[in-house]
């Protein structure tokens, strides 16, 4: 009999579908791909009564180790929230030890290309909330996009710079210890960017 996630084999790395395909079906989980998102690679939702099921989604626009890492993450949400509800912070202790449970199998598989498995080594010692807070591992997951990967990113402006985002027009004003205030020039609010946040450089 086909699984209901069979489709998931095309946005996944070669043998890797059987891993991650039981806590799927074990779990009752509704999977979204979906378009993409600038503020999130995918998400967890828990169910909101017992009949409901889990709801992960995904962004469609990853390329396969991105995705793999996404889903991964999310499915550790999961087992985080079966385990202990709401009385854990989405990214402390418990959600990292599952993630790096689940996550361990496809390592050892050795699925990830030279360049993302040593960036992996040292993200999985300490998980955040996102594969792109890791400069290093965002750039070698980068690495392995298709097509043109030459966006501009705040880290790659200089003060005084303007971009837009979201369709607002913001100014760079200086580099702190790990993110960028900028300004929107609408306003004068403060916002703080990743410097790995994809922007559209205005050119004065």
């Amino acid at each position: 009999m086909s699984s209901p996630f069979q489709s998931l084999t095309k946005f996944l790395p070669q043998d890797t579908f059987q891993l991650v395909e039981p806590h799927l079906l074990q779990n009752r989980v509704t999977l979204k791909i979906t378009r993409p998102r600038q503020s999130k690679l995918g998400d967890y939702r828990p169910p909101r009564t017992k009949n409901e099921p889990h709801r992960i989604s995904v962004n469609g626009n990853l390329n396969k180790y991105s995705f793999l890492i996404t889903l991964v993450h999310e499915i550790a949400h999961l087992y985080t929230f079966k385990t202990y509800g709401r009385k854990v912070k989405p990214h402390g202790g418990e959600w990292k030890s599952y993630f790096k449970q689940l996550l361990q199998p496809h390592i050892n598989q050795q699925v990830f290309p030279e360049n993302v498995a040593l960036a992996l080594e040292n993200y999985i010692a300490n998980p955040a909330a996102s594969s792109c807070t890791d400069h290093n591992l965002f750039l070698a997951l980068e690495s392995h996009n298709q097509g043109d990967t030459t966006e501009t990113r705040v880290g790659d402006l200089e003060p005084g710079s303007r971009f837009i985002f979201q369709g607002r027009l913001f100014k760079v004003d200086r580099k702190l210890r790990t993110r960028f205030s900028c300004t929107e020039v609408a306003n004068n609010k403060k916002f703080y960017f990743s410097a790995l946040a994809p922007v559209n450089p205005v050119h004065d």
